[in-house]
């Protein structure tokens, strides 16, 4: 069976690429999700994996909790190394998904 993946940039969730992609440039990307309602990854694209950039904090670790909450494995990128307490802790919430750190700064 292939593993399908999907790739999620937080600075790109950040700046409204969402609403751009859907021809909604005028809302926040806060208003789109309301619009356009939940998204369920693993429902919609038949996603088993995530790349999501920037996941060892802010807007980049959401997405990794939503991802992991819908049963979607995640490889973080992130140019700072992320502390071990904090993979250690996503493990423990989400037990059914793999979380896999990997340092890189994509610049």
């Amino acid at each position: 069976m292939v593993e399908r993946t999907v790739v999620v940039g937080a600075a790109l969730a950040a700046a409204g690429a969402t609403c751009a992609t859907i021809g909604i440039t005028s809302l926040a990307p806060a208003a789109a999700a309301w619009l356009l309602g939940p998204q369920d990854l693993r429902a919609k694209y038949g996603a088993e994996w995530a790349l999501v950039t920037g996941g060892a904090s802010g807007i980049g670790l959401a997405l990794v909790r939503k991802c992991a909450s819908q049963r979607v494995s995640c490889v973080v990128v992130d140019r700072l190394p992320e502390p071990a307490a904090l993979l250690e802790k996503l493990r423990g919430e989400f037990p059914a998904v793999q979380v896999r750190p990997l340092l890189n700064n994509l610049c």
